[in-house]
């Protein structure tokens, strides 16, 4: 009986040491996969993916767009190149935190506001190798007689085109009354703006002077007698002053027009004769010629009097005369003898026609780094049937007469 009480008590107090065993005893430690901790956000295992094995990136002509920086890697992930860190046991009471939201593509950057789409509205060329250039810019579609634009510089150079910088003296007028420049070709620098706040004439050190009120489309200087200048006036007809533009009189006998003159220029071999291209409004000859005494008379133009823009160049040299025609496909076209006594025997030829949707216009014409050379805008798909505006004309240059043309460097 005592021998059955003893082992009773024996087996208890075994037992019961073997649950104070068992109890002191760590749990075993769950199985924690290498890649991430038991607790880690998904989120941050996946982070951490993209970033150990990228995934390929199909190629693109424009740079990615910045992200926003990526959720740092979960403690559980070794850096490359070392083992896995053990995971440490999660303690009941800690709730887990939230899973983080993925990370979002940063907006693109605002797109730019665009600047302006500048042409040239006017080239000059002055004298000598290389005569200074220059051009006057805008950002409107049509000419700046017809369609005041609201951005307009004067922009000149001094290596045949290849560079560009602004004109020191600025313009004489705000942006929106700028119409037109011109040049006394026998004087440097000796220009002459058209403004809707009449005629200014730069005068160096003295910078711009108003000259008169009368207010111009374009004007022409006769070569080498800088009193006598020529205007064609806003609205229709064509002035004349004796005394460089201070004073003036009508010279408009015989003209006709349509609404005014779009281009006027000396003959450079003669001062008795200019050639001036009117506003085109129908078709038929925009051509016309007048005398120093102010009669005018009609041209016929290439193709049987068809319709020509409103460019034209004149060869100091020789005098003949380069007009382009409007009616795909754009042809350039030169007469030899503009200053023929009798309209009907001026003669055109061809010098080559351009793309079927290109539109011409002539620019200038001066001496070239290999001779004289010859310039227009080039407007590639003018006549494309494509909706809105084709975009500015580009300006170009021919050296070899007209027959191939580069275009250059925007002014």
């Amino acid at each position: 009986m005592h021998r059955c009480i003893i082992q009773i008590i024996i087996s208890a107090f075994a037992v019961l040491l073997a649950g104070c065993a068992a109890a002191k005893a760590p749990p075993a430690s769950p199985t924690v996969p290498e890649t991430a901790s038991s607790q880690a956000p998904p989120v941050k295992a996946a982070v951490v993916a993209s970033v150990t094995t990228p995934a390929p990136i199909a190629p693109s002509l424009t740079p990615p767009l910045p992200t926003s920086p990526p959720t740092e890697p979960s403690a559980a992930v070794a850096p490359t190149g070392l083992p896995p860190a053990v995971a440490s046991t999660p303690k009941a009471a800690t709730p887990s935190p939230p899973a983080s939201p993925l990370p979002r593509t940063s907006p693109p950057p605002p797109s730019p506001t665009p600047g302006p789409a500048w042409e040239v509205e006017t080239l000059l060329i002055a004298p000598g190798e290389p005569g200074r250039m220059y051009a006057l810019m805008k950002d409107s579609v049509g000419s700046l007689w017809a369609s005041p634009a609201a951005h307009v510089r004067l922009r000149v150079s001094d290596d045949w085109g290849d560079t560009w910088a602004d004109f020191p003296g600025g313009l004489p007028a705000p942006a929106e009354c700028m119409v037109n420049v011109n040049l006394d070709y026998a004087t440097p620098d000796a220009l002459y703006a058209s403004t809707c706040q009449g005629l200014f004439v730069w005068e160096g050190s003295g910078g711009w002077v108003s000259r008169s009120a009368e207010r111009t489309n374009v004007v022409a200087v006769a070569y080498g007698e800088p009193g006598g200048v020529w205007a064609a006036v806003v609205g229709d007809g064509v002035v004349r002053s004796d005394d460089g533009g201070r004073t003036w009189r009508p010279a408009s006998t015989g003209l006709v027009t349509f609404g005014g003159m779009a281009n006027l220029g000396f003959d450079p071999r003669d001062n008795r004769t200019l050639y001036g291209i009117i506003r085109p409004k129908y078709a038929g000859s925009y051509l016309r010629r007048g005398t120093s005494e102010g009669n005018w008379l009609t041209l016929p133009t290439p193709a049987n009097n068809a319709a020509i823009e409103t460019g034209m160049a004149i060869d100091g040299g020789s005098g003949t005369l380069y007009v382009t025609t409007q009616a795909p496909p754009a042809g350039l076209w030169f007469s030899r003898n503009p200053n023929a006594a009798d309209p009907a025997a001026v003669v055109w030829e061809k010098i080559r026609d351009f793309d079927a949707t290109a539109r011409v216009s002539l620019l200038a014409s001066g001496w070239g780094p290999a001779g004289p050379a010859y310039y227009a805008n080039i407007w590639p798909t003018w006549y494309a049937g494509e909706t809105g505006s084709p975009g500015p004309g580009v300006l170009h240059r021919s050296l070899d007469g007209g027959n191939t043309w580069e275009a250059l460097p925007a002014p």
